[in-house]
């Protein structure tokens, strides 16, 4: 049987929780480029004003989902959802 401390289990269990908020943010990143990518195919219809609003919409509709999980979350994986956000311009 381990024999932990309180500490290192706090700590396995926040790298743990890490390791899982990094893959949500990365299928969260991966969920709105491909959104982005996909308004190509709707583009010729849509005056600049309109793509952009529906652009923008759909990212920070991905985006602001459950975000509250995210605080304590590494810098890394906020780095990658602003890139998002500022794809979508």
């Amino acid at each position: 049987m381990l024999d932990l401390h309180t500490d290192e289990m706090c700590l396995l269990s926040r790298s743990r929780q890490g390791e899982r908020l990094h893959k949500h943010v990365s299928s969260v990143c991966k969920s709105a480029y491909y959104s982005i990518k996909t308004l190509r195919h709707i583009r010729p219809v849509l005056t600049c004003d309109m793509a952009k609003a529906v652009t923008a919409s759909l990212t920070q509709t991905r985006l602001d989902f459950a975000n509250s999980l995210l605080i304590g979350t590494y810098g890394s994986s906020i780095n990658k959802l602003q890139s998002v956000q500022n794809s979508d311009g």
